[in-house]
C-alpha cells in the first residue's frame, strides 16, 4: 500500500519503511509533532516529515582525502579508526569539579598509505568512564565513518586534528570491506551513551546494516539536524524509504501552472524528493548555498503563500469601520468661525480647512 503525504507517521511501521518498529514510529511521531507544533502526535504526518530538511550536503562519490587537508579549511572526511581512547585532563581542578577527560580517535584512509589525523573531543561528568567505554565500542578498530568540521593543524600531535564539539554528527557508515584493520570487530551494533538499551535492532542508529548501504555512500547525501532519537543516518535511511513508497499522485500541486511556467519552478512532488536526494546531474555548490531548483521550489511556495495570507488580512482590516466619523456642513463651519472672539487669519483658515 502506497504513502501519502496523510499518513500518519504513527502508521509508518505498517508499511515497512526502513525496518521501523511500532515503538519507533511512535517515537518518531512524537518528534515531529514537537517539530511541527502539534499537540498530538497523532496528527504529525508524512508532509511534516518530509518538511523536516536537512540541514546541509555531502558529496560522498567525491569526499576530500587525507592528504588533501589543509589548516582551516571546513571539510568531509572518510576515516578508519586505529586506535581510540580517552585520557584525563585537568588533574588540579577543584574538589567538587567533575572529572575532564579528552576522548581521542586516531584514524587514517582504508589503505592506511597516508599520515594518520586525529579526531577528539571532550568528555566530563560522573558518567565518563561509562561514556569512554561506549565511545570505544564504538570507534573500535577499523570502524567507517565521516567527519565533518574545521580541520586544524595540531603541533603537539604533529598531525591535522578536528576537535568535534558534537560526537554524535559523527556518522558511523557500513563496512564495505573485511580485513583491512585487522583484530577489528565486524558486527558491532551501537546505542547511545547514557541511553537506555534497546533490544530491538532498528533502535540503533548506527547498526551497519548493508540493506542500506547504498544510500549513505557513492551519493550526495542529505546530512539532518537530530530529531528526537534519530540521528541523521537513521533519519535518511527513514526519508529514502518514504520517498520511495509515497504514491507521486497524492501530492497536490499549490501552485497555478501559469506561475510555475513563469518562475521556472519544477512540480512540487519532485522539489519534495530532490530536497532529501539530490539527483545525479545537480551540482553540490547549488545544494550547499540552497539554490538548487527543488530549493527554489519551495521558498518560492512558502514566501507566496505568505504574502497571499497577509493580502487576506489586509483586505479584511480595509473592511472594517474606522470609528465614529463626524460630518460637518458649511453652516457649522460659519457658525464655528463666528463663535470665535477674533477673525480668522487666512493661515488659520486654511488649517481648519484641512482638519475638518
Amino acid at each position: 500500500m502506497a504513502l501519502t503525504l496523510d499518513t500518519p507517521i504513527i502508521e509508518l511501521h505498517r508499511h515497512e519503511i526502513s525496518k521501523l518498529s511500532a515503538p519507533m514510529s511512535r517515537k518518531l511521531a512524537m518528534a515531529v509533532a514537537g517539530e511541527s507544533a502539534k499537540s498530538d502526535l497523532t496528527e504529525a504526518t508524512v508532509e511534516d516529515l518530509l518538511n523536516y530538511f536537512p540541514m546541509r550536503y555531502e558529496d560522498r562519490s567525491n569526499l576530500l582525502q587525507i592528504d588533501q587537508l589543509y589548516d582551516g579549511i571546513e571539510a568531509s572526511v572518510e576515516l578508519y579508526t586505529r586506535v581510540s581512547g580517552g585520557f584525563q585532563v585537568g588533574k588540579n581542578r577543584g574538589p567538587k569539579a567533575p572529572p575532564l577527560f579528552i576522548f581521542e580517535i586516531s584514524c587514517s584512509d582504508a589503505e592506511r598509505t597516508k599520515k594518520p589525523v586525529v579526531v577528539w573531543w571532550f568528555v566530563s561528568g560522573k558518567q565518563a568512564q561509562h561514556v569512554i567505554s561506549h565511545y570505544k565500542t564504538q570507534f573500535d578498530r577499523g570502524t567507517r565513518f565521516v567527519a565533518f568540521g574545521r580541520w586544524e593543524w595540531d603541533a603537539r600531535r604533529n598531525t591535522f586534528a578536528l576537535n568535534v564539539k558534537k560526537p554524535d554528527e559523527l556518522e558511523v557508515l557500513p563496512d564495505t570491506e573485511s580485513g583491512l584493520f585487522p583484530g577489528s570487530e565486524v558486527d558491532r551494533t551501537v546505542t547511545s551513551a547514557g541511553a537506555e538499551s534497546i533490544s530491538e535492532s532498528d533502535e540503533s542508529d548506527d547498526t551497519a546494516d548493508p540493506a542500506f548501504a547504498m544510500i549513505h555512500t557513492a551519493r550526495r547525501v542529505p546530512v539532518y539536524r537530530k530529531l528526537g532519537p534519530f540521528m541523521t543516518k537513521r533519519l535518511r535511511e527513514i526519508m529514502f524509504g518514504v520517498i520511495q513508497k509515497l504514491d507521486a499522485r497524492s501530492v497536490s500541486e499549490n501552485l497555478p501552472a501559469r506561475l510555475r511556467k513563469e518562475h521556472d519552478l519544477i512540480p512540487r512532488s519532485e522539489a519534495l524528493t530532490e530536497i532529501h536526494f539530490p539527483p545525479e546531474d545537480s551540482t553540490i555548490v547549488e545544494y550547499e548555498t540552497f539554490r538548487s531548483r527543488s530549493h527554489r521550489r519551495l521558498i518560492f511556495e512558502e514566501f507566496f503563500w505568505l504574502v497571499f495570507a497577509l493580502q487576506l488580512i489586509r483586505g479584511e482590516r480595509q473592511k472594517e469601520p474606522k470609528g465614529t466619523v463626524i460630518e460637518t456642513t458649511p453652516a457649522m463651519i460659519d457658525r464655528m468661525k463666528r463663535l470665535a472672539p477674533f477673525d480668522l487669519t487666512p493661515a488659520q483658515e486654511r488649517v481648519i480647512d484641512r482638519v475638518i
